[in-house]
């Protein structure tokens, strides 16, 4: 039969959630944050007045690893959140550089219907020609995707579509000298 901590002539009947040591009711509250359960006295900070004082008890010594298996928690811990702040600064800076790289000019694709890829692709040439931008073969590869295709010519850039009727143009003609476009219905 186990006795309360305190009260030594009293069957213990609780175990406290903490300390794990043994206590009568009366040594013991119930709570239920943050799961419930019998909490001593001790433990929970409220030492009723006509509870005796438990005897002090002498620190149980540190086994040798112990301090060092803290100790690399601890560095692993704050590794981890370094290298997490790191990850969350490369990206906030890479998409800062993506956004501020990118010529505030230039549309976005909405889709890979036709008609959608032809207004993309004249207006992104369009736009180069305003800002006088000599565009390079990759631009215009880049901003004319499949099945539209650009090829360089001695003077300049063609761009021919697949179908003329279903593109709204059958080749726009990129000159550098002058920088001139012309677009062929």
């Amino acid at each position: 039969m186990n006795t309360c901590l305190h009260h030594t002539e009293l069957k213990a009947d609780y175990v406290c959630a903490v300390c794990g040591k043994y206590f009568c009711e009366e040594c013991v509250g119930e709570r239920f944050y943050p799961r419930p359960g019998y909490i001593c006295h001790q433990c929970s900070g409220e030492k009723p007045a006509d509870a005796p004082q438990p005897l002090p008890q002498h620190p149980k010594p540190e086994k040798a690893g112990a301090s060092s298996a803290a100790t690399k928690q601890s560095v692993l811990t704050t590794s981890i959140e370094w290298a997490v702040t790191v990850v969350c600064l490369v990206i906030i800076v890479g998409l800062g550089v993506y956004r501020y790289t990118r010529p505030a000019w230039e549309p976005e694709l909405l889709s890979n219907e036709p008609e959608d890829v032809a207004t993309y692709c004249l207006s992104v040439v369009n736009a180069m020609e305003e800002e006088d931008q000599v565009p390079t073969l990759a631009n215009v590869t880049r901003v004319c995707p499949p099945p539209v295709a650009a090829e360089k010519t001695p003077s300049g850039i063609v761009v021919t579509t697949p179908d003329a009727f279903v593109y709204g143009f059958s080749e726009i003609e990129i000159e550098f000298d002058p920088l001139t476009i012309t677009v062929a219905e």
